[in-house]
């Protein structure tokens, strides 16, 4: 991915890559976030939201047709960012560290994003 934690971009990554990966046939290995150049940038969260795309589209059944209209739709939200996407925060700016659990902003950008996604056709069984 291109884009750093506690971003909308990097969400929307994790979840294309996801979606593309299940129905593929590819593996979910979320994710390498700041293009895997910075230090402490990854959180549970990217690996979250990619499971629960990928576990979503593979419950649903959905084709490579269908999956590429999502993934064209999200796509055009961070494409033209793709060459200076925000590196984001690192994970104790975004974490809990202590308690291992996200911050309210970053679990609300979370959800956000899920709902934007959901809104789109992913149906997620939970």
């Amino acid at each position: 991915a291109n884009a750093g934690p506690m971003t909308e971009m990097l969400f929307r990554e994790t979840a294309v890559h996801a979606m593309v990966s299940t129905v593929t046939g590819w593996h979910l290995w979320e994710m390498a976030s700041t293009r895997n150049k910075y230090k402490n940038r990854a959180t549970p969260l990217e690996a979250r939201i990619g499971m629960e795309v990928g576990h979503a589209v593979a419950c649903q059944g959905l084709s490579r047709a269908e999956v590429n209209v999502i993934a064209k739709n999200l796509l055009v939200k961070y494409e033209d960012h793709a060459a200076d996407a925000p590196i984001g925060c690192e994970y104790h700016e975004c974490y809990d560290v202590a308690k291992a659990v996200p911050t309210q902003e970053h679990f609300d950008m979370y959800r956000r994003i899920k709902d934007e996604i959901a809104d789109m056709g992913i149906e997620f069984p939970y």
